[in-house]
């Protein structure tokens, strides 16, 4: 509603009287300035006196008052400029509840526990007949700073036990990533076990398809023998009978169009080449030299 200005000097015992009246409430409010050497000069001679205010930045102020009664009160003010040494403080109503003269302090604290405190400021609080509140200890500053503690130490409860949750939900998440990479290598293990086992089936299934492959070929070789032999045979049969066309027949496809063997021919040439010289075991004994007809080709040989 109302206010007033005021200096006070720390290094000062201060003689400042200000006027309330019993029974206001919030009424009246002291906007402070707080000095440190008041009068100090830059050191020339009758140079102008200077206030330099105390830097408030970081601080708490607080009013605390003694009534005429004996009852106390503390209640907290706000600070308005810092580096300006300025804040203000509202009278609260236990410090206008009894008449008479009320010695006031300025308590002003820092978070690393100093303090510092301005005295010389006065209230001249005069009666009323209006019925006021009864004047009792009021330490409403230190309740509110109680709460706050209360309220930090909560809120610092609150802090480490989020901070044990965090700490507890990281662990389970590195754990689930440990378990995800471990399922992971068990995977790639599966897989390139897998993959060997594949290549190994695919190598045996060559093998085996070689060995099929060879046992064909080697059952087709074995009939193509099988059907020389029956040949020979009956070649021999053959000649033991002294039936030679057939065996010559023989002799002469065999060697026909190989290397080192007779050249081919064609139904109307003959063959005029090469002599070709046929040996039997059955014929060692005998020699023959004839001419032998086959297809519309003529055929010299000599066989001994």
């Amino acid at each position: 509603m109302t206010d007033i200005e005021v200096t006070l000097n720390a290094w000062e015992k201060n003689y400042v009287s200000v006027l309330a009246v019993q029974g206001e409430s919030d009424g009246r409010t002291l906007n402070v300035t707080l000095v440190d050497r008041t009068g100090q000069t830059d050191g020339t001679f009758n140079a102008e006196s200077v206030d330099r205010p105390i830097d408030l930045t970081d601080t708490s102020v607080h009013l605390y008052c003694k009534k005429s009664d004996g009852t106390k009160t503390f209640s907290g003010g706000t600070i308005t400029g810092a580096k300006d040494g300025k804040a203000s403080f509202v009278l609260p109503e236990q410090a206008t509840s009894a008449a008479g003269s009320v010695s006031a302090q300025i308590y002003i604290t820092k978070p690393d526990n100093s303090a510092l405190k301005v005295i010389g400021l006065t209230l001249q609080v005069e009666s009323s007949d209006i019925e006021g509140i009864e004047s009792t200890d009021d330490f409403l500053s230190l309740v509110e700073a109680l709460n706050k503690a209360d309220s930090a130490a909560e809120q610092t409860a609150q802090a480490k036990a989020d901070s044990e949750a965090a700490v507890t939900n990281a662990n389970t998440a590195i754990d689930n990533i440990n378990a995800k990479n471990q399922e992971m290598t068990t995977a790639e293990s599966a897989r390139v076990a897998a993959e060997s086992g594949r290549v190994n089936a695919e190598s045996a299934r060559a093998n085996t398809q070689t060995a099929i492959s060879n046992a064909e070929t080697a059952t087709a070789n074995a009939n193509e023998a099988a059907d020389r032999a029956n040949n020979a045979a009956q070649s021999v049969d053959d000649a033991i009978e002294g039936n030679l066309g057939p065996a010559i027949d023989a002799r002469l496809t065999a060697r026909l169009n190989v290397e080192g063997g007779m050249m081919g021919y064609d139904a109307g040439a003959a063959l005029t080449d090469r002599v070709v010289a046929l040996e039997d075991t059955v014929l060692s004994k005998a020699a023959w030299l004839g001419n032998a007809y086959l297809g519309n080709a003529y055929l010299y040989a000599a066989v001994g």
